[in-house]
């Protein structure tokens, strides 16, 4: 029977984007040595892999620079439940924060360029929601921004899926 993995990120990226953060206190020696474990397991299974479903072309892209591999790399793309996330004039006046990430805190996410705009609107006063797993990784450059900007920062740990509409309404 084929063998088929679906990627939705590659270790080795989600390492590169932890070494950006090595300012933040939770990186540790234990972390890097873990993450590098992972990367190396995920190099012996591609190698099995007959073909592979991904989410974006950059990774796609990865897989074939990286590990070499060729073909049976189907890309489809990740979506939106618009049942449950409704867009309507009424949502946009009744929502509390100007600036929302959702998510895990990784570089690829590209929550670097999120501080360094948040950085630069400095005198705006932005209502900015911070929701998604281990927050606390973020604190340091969110307690920087509070010291230099006049935002008003609100975070909260990870929600369930279908919670998330009203994350962005409440």
């Amino acid at each position: 029977m084929p063998l088929l993995f679906t990627v939705h990120a590659v270790m080795f990226q989600e390492f590169r984007g932890y070494e950006s953060l090595k300012n933040n206190p939770f990186v540790s020696v234990i972390g890097k040595a873990y993450r590098l474990i992972l990367h190396f397991l995920e190099i012996i299974a591609f190698k099995r892999a007959d073909g592979f479903i991904v989410t974006s072309e950059e990774i796609k892209r990865y897989l074939k620079d990286h590990h070499g591999i060729k073909k049976n790399i189907f890309v489809i793309r990740h979506g939106v439940d618009t049942g449950l996330f409704k867009p309507s004039p009424d949502n946009l006046k009744k929502r509390k924060y100007n600036v929302s990430f959702v998510g895990r805190h990784v570089s690829r996410k590209g929550l670097q360029y999120l501080f360094k705009a948040l950085e630069l609107l400095k005198d705006r006063g932005l209502k900015v929601a911070f929701c998604g797993p281990h927050i606390t990784n973020i604190m340091v450059a969110i307690d920087k921004l509070k010291k230099n900007t006049n935002h008003a920062f609100y975070l909260e740990d990870a929600r369930s899926y279908t919670s998330m509409p009203s994350f962005y309404l409440d």
